[in-house]
């Protein structure tokens, strides 16, 4: 159990975060409700006969490939802007 804690605070970012609700209530995130099924499922292109190669990955590995992934996407966003301006 504590080393899934320790993972999950190391990678918070992959698994987002909460959000302000109605009336002050909280409503949790899409990311974080699913977390490692929606990091999964974004890597396979919605592609549900894919995930078993991300589930076979060690944690290492498989956090690393989600970093990846996030960072990359990421620096897409930045040229797309750049390109727009």
């Amino acid at each position: 159990m504590q080393i899934l804690q320790s993972i999950n605070q190391k990678y918070s970012v992959l698994f987002g975060g909460t959000s302000g609700g109605v009336g002050g209530q909280v409503t949790y995130s899409f990311r974080e409700k699913w977390g490692w099924i929606a990091n999964i499922n974004d890597m396979c292109n919605n592609d549900r006969t894919k995930w078993d190669y991300f589930f076979k990955m060690n944690v290492i590995e498989f956090l690393n490939t989600i970093s990846f992934y996030i960072d990359k996407s990421e620096a897409d966003v930045e040229i797309e802007r750049s390109r727009n301006v």
